[in-house]
């Protein structure tokens, strides 16, 4: 039986999500690159279709967020013969004991793990050498620009305020603690008490309009499917006040289009971001004052850079890069 060479396993949105995003794009980068490869679809998870595409490929890559099916995929890779790929999105050693357990035997299984910060690669490099310390971000390949509505909206937004920040989030979610992930709740507070500055916030899911009534006319919602990309060059900075991450694709979105940003300390960031503790106002204080009296420039990001990891498969694939550039 001839091996698929790479297979792909992962969930494309909806739902709107980090990882998902990430698949998605991922796929796009391939067939663009014209790099063959299929793809098994975990929103249709069955153990027994699932063992049979691992054992019908060469390389395997898993993406989820599941210490559960790291294990079960590593596993089976190692009975299969085939090599595995999985990238942990997130920040290792962030579970309890018995998933942080199972998380470092699925790094130490892998034949190659990819983590997505440096905290994170000291701990893997720990249990296996052969990590890969990677930035999660994949450039969109065609954007899903803002309808004519939404941009009459951010057009008069802009016009009211001399600073405009923005935060964004894939749904009203909370984190293992009870915490709302994305701090939506904490930043509409602030800026409730700061309506000298603008604050959008990016929820194409809709699920914050619904729960909270804004009465501030300095806040705005763009709750619409849209590409949070668009968003940003309205903006002044970007404000990533999260209660956990992995390496955010909107950091790095906001970076490559020249707009600062402001994230929280719960993991490492790229150079040059703002780094704040959550709930401390002072210092979103302070990181905002300082962006205020800075110029930055946006830059033209129509033509994205290959990604590292399209890199990373012509490299272990063999491809030539003639063929996939």
């Amino acid at each position: 039986m001839k091996r698929t060479q790479l297979l792909i396993l992962g969930k494309c949105p909806l739902p709107v999500g980090g990882v998902t995003i990430h698949v998605k794009r991922l796929l796009e980068w391939l067939d663009y690159e014209n790099i063959k490869y299929k793809y098994y679809d975990l929103k249709k998870f069955n153990i027994f279709t699932f063992l049979k595409a691992i054992r019908s490929s060469e390389y395997a890559h898993l993406h989820s967020s599941s210490p559960f099916l790291h294990i079960i995929f590593c596993l089976i890779c190692i009975v299969c013969n085939t090599k595995s790929i999985l990238t942990f999105h997130g920040n290792i050693g962030r579970f309890g004991t018995l998933k942080n357990l199972i998380e470092n035997y699925s790094i130490k299984l892998s034949y190659i793990p990819i983590v997505l910060n440096a905290a994170s690669f000291e701990r893997a490099k720990k249990y296996n050498p052969k990590v890969i310390l990677q930035s999660a971000y994949i450039p969109e390949l065609v954007l899903n620009k803002l309808d004519e509505t939404d941009l009459i909206k951010i057009s008069a937004f802009r016009k009211k305020f001399e600073f405009i920040a923005c935060t964004n989030a894939s749904g009203l979610n909370y984190d293992s603690s009870g915490n709302e992930i994305y701090g939506i709740f904490d930043l509409i507070e602030y800026f409730t008490n700061n309506t000298g500055n603008g604050l959008i916030i990016s929820d194409p899911s809709g699920k914050y309009h619904e729960h909270i009534k804004v009465s501030g006319d300095n806040i705005m919602f763009i709750d619409k499917p849209h590409d949070f990309i668009c968003i940003l060059k309205y903006t002044d900075c970007f404000i990533r006040y999260t209660s956990t991450d992995g390496d955010s694709i909107s950091i790095h979105e906001a970076i490559e289009s020249g707009i600062p940003v402001i994230a929280t300390d719960v993991v490492s960031r790229p150079n040059g971001v703002y780094v704040v503790r959550r709930g401390v106002f002072s210092e979103l204080d302070s990181a905002i004052s300082s962006i205020h009296k800075q110029k930055h420039n946006t830059k033209n990001t129509d033509k994205p850079s290959l990604p590292d990891i399209i890199r990373m498969y012509i490299d272990i694939l063999n491809i030539k890069k003639s063929e996939a550039l």
